[in-house]
């Protein structure tokens, strides 16, 4: 199929889900509030404690603040439920319909995702935005073309790897009957590691290094991107999400080419 016909496949597919989803505004109105308590939570115990302590490794409230509310970013984005939608189809049997659809399934389950987000990540963004500028102010960094570069990509990247990761907790569901648990674990770590309560340029040197190269702290590289020494971290967060890309990618593949056998072969 040529290139721009797919391109137009996807995106009829996103706009079509994002129409017929009767949860969108429910979605939405949660996502804000959520948003709005998490940051204000965050915002008192940050300025109350760093009021006394000044900066901490050279990282100013501001940046802290900024740094630690692109989680929800990561939160509205949405990737992360993408293992409910695969098991969902594996328990209702929808998944053996997808199969007749002329597109990968992993490929239609994450474009199904995003239809259903479309309408959550701009007014995501907004909030965000507008809270932080309201409360603490622009960031102290210098709003380079390379820095905006940097970031997209270290987030663009990072919510793929959320994809490949939850899409195989999701793929887990033809073996055990509830994947929950290993998304209850991987979601933590990801909140623990990827700077969700406390910045990752507020760790120790040896701990930061380690959670770069984690998959979870790679997921949220680009919440670094509000510290003094973002670009020089740029290199190892790009290096290690591709590495990680690259191990769950395959990983994803060699779950559904398996998981597509036990359908051929038992039916479901």
């Amino acid at each position: 199929m040529p290139r721009s016909n797919s391109l137009l496949q996807s995106w009829t597919i996103i706009r079509l889900i994002a129409r017929s989803s009767v949860e969108q505004w429910t979605v939405v109105a949660f996502s804000l509030f959520s948003t709005v308590v998490l940051l204000f939570s965050l915002f008192a115990v940050y300025g109350f404690s760093m009021e006394k302590t000044g900066p901490v490794n050279g990282i100013s409230l501001v940046a802290v603040l900024w740094s630690i509310s692109m989680y929800s970013m990561y939160w509205g984005v949405g990737m992360r439920y993408i293992f409910r939608d695969i098991s969902d189809d594996v328990k209702n049997g929808t998944v053996e319909l997808r199969l007749i659809r002329p597109i990968h399934y992993l490929y239609y389950v994450g474009l199904v995702r995003l239809g259903k987000q479309v309408l959550v990540i701009p007014f995501q963004i907004i909030v965000n935005i507008v809270l932080l500028l309201i409360f603490v102010g622009f960031p102290s960094v210098e709003l380079t073309p390379i820095w905006f570069g940097s970031f997209l990509s270290l987030f663009v990247f990072g919510n793929f790897l959320a994809f490949l990761m939850f899409s195989c907790v999701g793929l887990s569901s033809f073996w055990i009957e509830e994947p929950m648990p290993i998304m209850w674990i991987i979601d933590k770590l990801v909140m623990v590691l990827g700077g969700a309560f406390v910045p990752i340029g507020l760790f120790p040197p040896m701990l930061r290094l380690i959670t770069e190269w984690s998959p979870f702290g790679a997921m949220l590289g680009f919440s670094q991107a509000f510290t003094p020494d973002f670009l020089l971290h740029v290199p190892t967060l790009l290096l290690s999400q591709a590495v990680w890309i690259l191990m769950f990618g395959l990983l994803a593949m060699t779950l559904w080419g398996s998981a597509r056998k036990r359908l051929e072969v038992n039916g479901g």
